[in-house]
């Protein structure tokens, strides 16, 4: 009884694990790369490759560790993750070497700090944690710009692996027959919890790895039931599951998209896939025949190396301010399988060889390297990310990383609560207005201004969220992952204009909201009479409306950074960096000054001619950037907009 079948006491290899592996690292290389065909985006759901490679990863480990458990009796940990290090590190140091200098031409200086940042993180195994600190969406444009993202993966796997031994152990120890039995409750427990969690905060639930052991289990499950049965004589309908399951991994990469719940239920149709995959496929069916061509194979043996430079590679490129065309996106995919099949022959190969490279030898390599990168990293945040590279324009990225990471903080005073509340303005006082500004992270910028008037006291109320816009709940619809995270937060809604502080004289609304089409969503214009409908009844003061201005393309401050000094005839060359148009904006303006026209207690102020005359908007001015980022003001751009405010207040 639980005795290893005859046929499996030792590991025999399967080439049509080497197919998955490629099915699985091109479908995420393809992901990333976004080929654009026939007008529409082709690989959407690409990223289920990493959910192969957790399902491949706990299969083949697992197998490793319940083989020398049942045959010995015991278990090697010292042997376990030394033979763990020999596969991830040694490429992962080697990735991480060769692209800081590119990194180190390419990125600006925040860019280059949070790369710093991302690099101990992945060392220490903890990527998951600081992108879901540090990141918005998986999948977003800006996303794809920080080359050690998809490290993420690698933390998930590295957190798995230090505690199932643990479990596996415990298990075999006092329920050696209920094994099957506690990874099946553990893989439930564990998707259950990614399901709750991808409802309630999908961005924490794609890092999590409680989301994602469920994945790692399942390949565990495969590896216990293979290990105690003897799989040797296949059934005819085999072949029908294993084309079943490589259908079903195919439909996942074709037509999951970033609106698809994951991790959660409907990831059970590329894991399920894969499960059938691995139990049923061999070299005799087309599906093993398929996976077994020599393509697959030898992209499946380099497939964590292609893993690794893929992301760094498209990141920097990106990076750089190339649009890349579909022409671009295949050479590079080129330049990532040549410097995988390279990286593998001369870093992979050697380093799993013990007899090549001694476990001394790999120990002194490892730590040496850690303490090397770690130390260039903590240098490269502390000297705010070699600002001087700019050389003229140093002071301007030092500016850039303090309005990124301080200014948030300093300039917090106007979120004045007691248990959740907003203070109550003082008495009223002839000579001074109090202002309450509601909105997003563009009605902070405008709080901000307004306090720098002589006689304003100033109260920001934000706490639904910058995605709550306005009056109004973002278009979301049922179905779709962020509809409950964003439906609850945004519900509270009412609260903010119905609880307006005593005293307060002026309420002003705004967001980065700049668009005809703002009102034009039915239930849309239905939320915003109803939020104004109760900021009437509940406050009888003025109500300002303050929207528009400039914003930029997302490459424009690394064009900034690298002039040798700031000048303001830049301006003109910047033109084609706005997002929308002069006469665009203008237009919309217009629009928007109609459409409040029709309220009579509701006054309405663009900010874009602050910026804009009729022939260029100014991004910089007197040797100064008016913004920190693409579209937030910095204090220069706060006493650029202080005229029309000081106007309109008064």
């Amino acid at each position: 009884m639980n005795k290893i079948a005859q046929p499996l006491s030792k590991l025999n290899y399967r080439s049509e694990i080497d197919g998955l592996r490629a099915l699985a690292v091109i479908s995420v290389i393809f992901y990333h790369a976004q080929f654009v065909f026939f007008g529409r985006v082709w690989f959407t759901g690409g990223f289920i490759g990493v959910d192969i490679f957790f399902v491949l990863s706990g299969y083949l480990i697992s197998r490793i560790f319940f083989l020398e458990l049942y045959k010995t009796d015991s278990f090697d940990f010292l042997n376990f993750y030394e033979r763990r290090s020999r596969r991830i590190l040694p490429m992962l140091f080697f990735v991480i070497v060769i692209s800081y200098p590119f990194a180190w031409l390419i990125l600006s200086p925040f860019e280059f700090i949070e790369y710093a940042e991302s690099i101990i993180a992945s060392i220490l195994f903890g990527s998951n944690f600081f992108f879901y600190l540090n990141t918005t969406d998986y999948g977003s444009s800006s996303a794809l710009l920080k080359p050690f993202l998809h490290t993420w993966s690698l933390g998930v796997e590295e957190q798995f692996y230090l505690i199932f031994p643990f479990i596996g152990i415990l298990a075999y120890r006092y329920c050696k027959n209920c094994m099957l039995i506690i990874l099946i409750s553990l893989s439930v427990i564990s998707l259950l919890f990614a399901e709750f969690t991808q409802t309630a905060n999908p961005d924490l639930s794609f890092y999590l790895p409680f989301s994602r052991f469920w994945e790692l289990f399942c390949g565990a499950l495969l590896a216990t039931r293979e290990l105690k049965q003897n799989n040797s004589t296949k059934l005819a309908h085999h072949k029908y599951l294993s084309a079943f399951g490589l259908f079903l991994v195919i439909f996942s990469v074709f037509f999951f998209n970033s609106e698809t719940p994951h991790p959660g239920f409907y990831t059970l149709i590329p894991v399920v896939g894969v499960m059938l995959l691995i139990s049923y496929t061999s070299k005799e069916d087309w599906v093993g025949k398929f996976l077994s061509t020599k393509p697959f194979i030898w992209i499946g043996l380099v497939s964590y190396s292609a893993y690794l430079w893929h992301f760094p590679l498209f990141a920097l490129v990106r990076s750089a301010n190339i649009d890349l065309t579909n022409s671009h996106k295949i050479i590079l995919i080129l330049i990532t399988l040549l410097l995988s099949f390279l990286s593998y022959r001369i870093i992979e190969k050697p380093f799993r060889n013990k007899d090549i490279v001694s476990s001394k030898k790999l120990f002194s390599v490892v730590g040496i390297s850690s303490v090397v990168i770690i130390l260039t990293c903590l240098v490269t945040i502390k000297t705010d990310g070699f600002a001087l590279r700019f050389g003229k324009l140093e002071t301007l990225s030092n500016e850039i990383v303090y309005y990124r990471k301080q200014y948030w903080e300093d300039y917090s005073p106007f979120y004045n609560r007691e248990q959740d509340k907003l203070i109550s303005f003082p008495d009223v006082n002839v000579n001074e207005k109090n202002v309450l500004v509601i909105g997003n992270s563009w009605a902070h910028d405008i709080a901000v201004a307004l306090s720098k008037l002589e006689n304003i006291k100033v109260q920001f109320e934000s706490k639904t969220g910058h995605m709550c816009n306005e009056l109004t709940l973002p278009i979301v619809k049922k179905g779709q992952k962020s509809y409950q995270q964003w439906f609850e937060r945004c519900r509270s809604n009412a609260l903010r204009f119905s609880q307006i502080p005593a005293n307060t004289n002026i309420v002003v609304l705004s967001d980065n909201i700049f668009s005809k089409g703002q009102y034009k969503n039915q239930r849309t214009q239905k939320e915003f009479e109803k939020n104004l409908k109760t900021l009437r009844e509940n406050f009888h003061g003025r109500i300002l409306v303050i929207k528009g201005r400039p914003t930029w393309k997302e490459g424009v401050f690394k064009k900034i950074i690298q002039l040798d000094e700031l000048n303001v005839d830049y301006n003109y060359a910047l033109q084609n960096e706005l997002n929308q148009s002069i006469d665009e904006m203008l237009s919309v303006e217009k629009y928007y000054e109609e459409y409040y026209s029709n309220y009579d207690d509701v006054e309405f102020l663009s900010l874009v001619k602050s910026f804009c005359d009729t022939e260029i908007c100014q991004l910089l001015g007197d040797g100064n950037l008016f913004y920190f980022d693409s579209q937030h003001l910095n204090l220069h751009g706060v006493k650029k907009i202080l005229p029309e405010l000081k106007r309109k207040i008064r």
